[in-house]
């Protein structure tokens, strides 16, 4: 069995394929990263010009080592680019196919969890 400790502020909810609801809560603890962006470049798209940046992380704190096999961690996308080496930290897939939007095309569930490593 896995264990899956959420390092965000707020539930995280995962729309299963047979629509069953999991929840996964705030553990208290929240994972956070600084992040700087950087000007590299510009490009020029039909007369106009376009700034191309590049995303700088900093130090990632709230993040405890990892455990063993059988536990991983949820936390936001930035903190999961930001730690690519750890193979046991996962995002909320908020893609286009698997973010679960209501009337006001707010994301209320994700259809699953995404890695960067």
């Amino acid at each position: 069995m896995i264990t899956i400790i959420n390092l965000t502020e707020h539930d995280v909810v995962i729309q299963t394929e047979d629509d069953r609801k999991v929840v996964i809560k705030p553990s208290g603890q929240v994972a956070r990263v600084s992040a700087e962006m950087h000007t590299i470049g510009t490009l020029e798209i039909d007369g106009i010009p376009v700034r191309v940046r590049k995303t700088v992380f900093g130090e990632v704190t709230g993040l405890p080592e990892r455990k063993d096999e059988t536990t991983v961690y949820v936390v936001s996308s930035l903190v999961a680019q930001a730690r690519k080496e750890r193979d046991d930290l996962f995002a909320p897939d908020t893609a286009p196919d698997s973010a679960v939007r209501d009337e006001e095309k707010r994301i209320i569930a994700v259809r699953g969890l995404q890695v960067f490593s």
